[in-house]
C-alpha cells in the first residue's frame, strides 16, 4: 500500500483502494518508494476499456506498449481496466465512474500524484486490433496527444509470453509473501537464465526460488529453504494457476552439489543421495515444448484422487500393488492405469536410491527405462519426440538408461551416462536424434549443484 501523507479521509481511502487494485492487477507493488516515484513522474496511469472484448492479458500488455510508443510516453505505464476502476470509484463516491471524462480521470490522477493520465479503449474484431485513447495533463486537463490506430494480423509485441509468465511468477511470489506478512524491500535486478523454458526442467520453480532468495537478501531475513519452497509452490498454485506439487520448488531450494534429493511429499522429509563421480546426467532437449498450465496435468491428478477415493486411502502411496491388482476389474480402466503408474513409480524411486548407493549403475538405468515405459503407457504423458530421444539414448554407447522428465507432452528426457563417455554420448545423440526424425535437439551434460543461493561478486 502507498503510505500516503494526506489527511483527507476520502482521498486516503481512494488512494489505498486504487493501490490495492493496481497490486491485484499485477502491477509493481506499491510502497513508500513508489508513492514518491508516482509523484516524480516515473509512472503514467492508463485507464483502458478492454474487458469482455476478447483481448488476452498478453494482447492488452502488448497494445499498451504500442499505445505508449504512439504517445511518445517515456514513463512506465500502470494499466487499470476501466470496469474495475469503476468499482473503486463507485465505492469512494465519485459521480463519474470509470474515468469516462478528463475531469474524473484528472481527479484520480491528482490523488495518485501522477503528472499524466491515459484514458481510452482497446478493441478487437477478427484479426484487427484497435486503439482509441488520449493522454492528458492532470494539472491542466489539456490533451497532450490522441491516438486512433488499427493493426491487422498478429501483433508483434515487445512483450513475449515468456516475459508475461516471468512477470506473473514475480507477482505471485510477492503476493504470497505479502500475505505472510514478510518484510519485503525493493531491489533492482535483471533476470537471466540458461534453463530451457517450457521443457520440463522446473524453470518456473527455479525462478520462483531465485526471486524469493533475492527478497531474502534485500530484506536481510533468515533463509528457510523448506518454508520458501512451500510458499513458492503456493504462488504457482494460487496465482499462476498450475496445480503442481512441491517437488520442483523443494529441489530448487534444497539442492546440494553432487547429490540427488529424495523427497517424501507427505512428511516433506528429505534425504541427500550422493551421485557417484562415475555418473553424469544428460539432459536431452527434444526441441518440442509444452504448456503445463494448459496440459493434462490437472486431469491426471484428478484421476489419481479418484482412485485413492475408491480404495478409501488418503493417497495412492498408501495402496499396495497387490490390492490394486486385485481390484482391477472394479476400476475404470483409465483410472486403473493411472494408479498403477503411481504405485509402481513409488517403488521404483526407493529401488533407484538403493541402486545408486550400492553402485549398481545398470540397475539404476533399468529402473529409468521402466519408468519411461510406465509414463508412456499407463500415465500417458510422453510424446513421440520424447519416446524417440529416449530410445536413441538407450542405443548410444555409455547410456545406462533414459526417461522423460517434467510434466510431459514435450520438453526433455534425461539419461544416466558413464562419465568417461559423456562427450561421445553427447555428440552421437545430437546427430542420431535428428537422423532418426527428431528436431534439432540439444544435449546438456549436467552435474548437481546448489539450490537457490546468493553469489558474491
Amino acid at each position: 500500500m502507498i503510505q500516503a501523507k494526506v489527511h483527507n479521509i476520502k482521498n486516503l481511502l481512494s488512494l489505498f483502494a486504487l493501490s490495492a487494485l493496481i497490486s491485484a492487477q499485477g502491477n509493481p507493488a506499491l510502497n513508500e518508494d513508489t508513492a514518491a516515484d508516482l509523484a516524480s513522474g516515473k509512472y503514467t496511469v492508463a485507464v483502458l476499456d478492454f474487458e469482455g472484448r476478447g483481448i488476452s492479458k498478453l494482447e492488452a500488455a502488448t497494445l499498451t506498449d504500442r499505445l505508449s510508443s504512439e504517445l511518445a510516453n517515456t514513463e512506465a505505464v500502470i494499466l487499470v481496466e476501466r470496469g474495475q476502476m469503476s468499482e473503486i470509484l463507485d465505492e469512494q463516491g465519485f459521480q463519474q465512474s470509470g474515468c469516462t471524462s478528463a475531469e474524473c480521470a484528472a481527479e484520480v490522477g491528482a490523488l495518485l500524484g501522477v503528472k499524466n493520465m491515459i484514458s481510452g479503449a482497446f478493441g478487437k474484431l477478427g484479426n484487427t486490433y484497435t486503439i482509441d485513447a488520449k493522454m492528458f495533463s492532470v494539472e491542466s486537463g489539456a490533451t497532450i496527444k490522441s491516438v486512433s490506430k488499427s493493426y491487422k494480423g498478429e501483433i508483434d509485441g515487445l512483450i513475449t509470453e515468456i516475459e508475461i509468465l516471468a512477470w506473473e511468477i514475480l507477482k505471485g511470489v510477492v503476493n504470497i509473501m505479502s500475505r505472510e506478512k514478510m518484510m519485503l524491500k525493493g531491489w533492482h535486478g535483471v533476470v537471466a537464465g540458461d534453463v530451457p523454458i517450457g521443457a520440463g526442467l522446473s524453470s518456473s520453480a527455479s525462478l520462483e526460488l531465485a526471486l524469493a532468495k533475492a527478497f531474502a537478501v534485500a530484506g536481510d531475513w533468515k533463509w528457510e529453504p523448506q518454508k520458501m519452497a512451500r510458499l513458492c509452490q503456493k504462488a504457482e498454485n494460487e496465482w499462476v494457476g498450475m496445480n503442481c506439487g512441491i517437488m520442483d520448488q523443494t529441489i530448487s531450494a534444497l539442492g546440494q552439489k553432487g547429490h540427488a534429493l529424495f523427497l517424501d511429499c507427505r512428511s516433506l522429509e528429505t534425504k541427500q543421495v550422493a551421485l557417484p563421480d562415475s555418473l553424469d546426467v544428460a539432459v536431452m532437449d527434444t526441441g518440442t515444448r509444452h504448456k503445463l498450465v494448459d496440459s493434462a496435468y490437472n486431469e491426471r491428478r484428478s484421476q489419481c484422487e479418484e482412485a485413492a477415493a475408491f480404495f478409501e486411502v488418503v493417497a495412492l502411496r498408501d495402496l499396495s500393488l497387490e490390492k490394486l491388482l486385485a481390484s482391477e476389474k472394479e476400476l475404470d480402466p483409465l483410472v486403473f492405469r493411472r494408479a498403477r503408474h503411481v504405485v509402481c513409480e513409488n517403488d521404483r524411486v526407493l529401488n533407484f536410491i538403493n541402486a545408486l548407493e550400492g553402485g549398481m549403475h545398470e540397475k539404476a538405468g533399468q529402473l529409468m527405462n521402466e519408468s519411461h515405459a510406465s509414463l508412456r503407457n499407463d500415465f500417458e504423458v510422453s510424446s513421440e519426440a520424447l519416446d524417440l530421444i529416449t530410445n536413441c539414448a538407450r542405443q548410444t554407447p555409455g547410456c545406462y538408461g533414459a526417461r522423460m522428465t517434467g510434466g510431459g507432452f514435450g520438453g526433455c528426457g534425461v539419461a544416466l551416462v558413464d562419465s568417461s563417455k559423456s562427450k561421445e554420448f553427447s555428440e552421437a545423440m545430437e546427430t542420431g536424434y535428428k537422423a532418426s526424425g527428431g528436431k534439432n535437439g540439444m544435449i546438456y551434460i549436467c552435474s548437481a549443484s546448489e539450490g537457490a543461493e546468493a553469489l558474491k561478486p
